[in-house]
């Protein structure tokens, strides 16, 4: 696999670290079964819309979700500091292939601390922005180490738990 990308960003002030907690489930293996039927309309989220006949297609969760297999991860989230964007027990998908941009998702270390968050980079500074106002931003400064390990391209989120 790719060795983390560093950044080693200028001074600033304020620090707060981890409030996800991240587990990498298994890297993901081309082939796996997942093709479920995909009704192709679509779902009206504002007003109802008339009930038509429409044709089922099949659709491939696996061709959906991964780009790259040999670098692509399933994360489950824990805590809230991305909430309502990420919630605790969701699944993300990590994808270490690319690049990471400004506005991206990443799961990143800082200075050995894990986390989930999103990347905003203005000009030299960079931070890592919680989606939950209650969390503070982490801005990184001085020699502070940020790893960005991959970029989340998709989330599973549970509706509704069973049991």
């Amino acid at each position: 696999m790719e060795a983390p990308r560093r950044y080693l960003p200028d001074a600033l002030p304020g620090l707060a670290l981890c409030h996800h907690n991240v587990r990498l489930l298994a890297p993901v293996e081309a082939g796996l079964p997942g093709h479920v039927p995909l009704v192709a309309a679509l779902l009206s989220c504002g007003f109802p819309s008339p009930a038509d006949d429409h044709a089922v297609e099949v659709l491939d969760l696996h061709e959906l979700l991964v780009r790259n297999p040999p670098a692509t991860f399933f994360i489950r989230a824990s805590g809230e500091s991305m909430a309502p964007l990420v919630d605790d027990g969701d699944l993300c998908v990590l994808d270490r292939s690319l690049t990471p941009k400004s506005g991206d998702l990443v799961v990143a270390c800082v200075d050995g601390a894990f986390t989930l968050k999103r990347l905003v980079k203005r000009g030299p500074v960079v931070e890592l922005v919680p989606e939950n106002p209650a969390y503070p931003i982490i801005r990184l400064r001085g020699e502070m180490t940020l790893e960005v390990f991959g970029v989340v391209t998709f989330t599973v989120k549970t509706l509704r738990r069973h049991g």
